[in-house]
């Protein structure tokens, strides 16, 4: 794992979108370029490399009250299931770890059980079940 650079915001910022459209189909036509610029100014955007080609993406918030989320876990999917996501999890949360994180915590999707598997394989744990609401004009 390495810290994402400028040399990557093209398929970070492509990525995130793939991501935002996963999670939240009925928006379309985002521009995840602001969010990525801002966590790539911040150190905040890591990425998983494979034969020197970056493969998955995590990135990970400011600590707020010594926990620190991590988020934007995102494998393109004809790389996943060799466990890039897993291994970029894991790393940000030893690394957050390491660096005085008291404790850390991540959103994740009930109805995802692959998701759910690997961050319990890694050590995280459910402690509780939150529903969103998304309302329509």
């Amino acid at each position: 794992m390495r810290a994402g650079s400028e040399a990557d915001r093209d398929v970070l910022v492509s990525w995130t979108n793939g991501l935002h459209r996963e999670a939240v189909p009925t928006e379309s036509n985002t521009d995840s370029t602001p969010m990525v610029d801002t966590l790539l100014g911040a150190g905040q955007l890591f990425v998983w490399v494979a034969g020197g080609v970056p493969v998955s993406m995590a990135a990970v918030g400011e600590p707020a009250a010594g926990v620190v989320r991590v988020r934007m876990v995102y494998t393109p999917g004809e790389l996943r299931g060799r466990g890039y996501g897993s291994a970029v999890v894991a790393s940000v949360s030893r690394l957050s770890l390491d660096r005085g994180a008291a404790a850390m915590m991540l959103a994740a999707d009930v109805g995802n059980p692959v998701a759910n598997r690997i961050y319990r394989r890694i050590g995280y744990r459910p402690v509780s079940e939150g529903r969103v609401w998304m309302f329509t004009r």
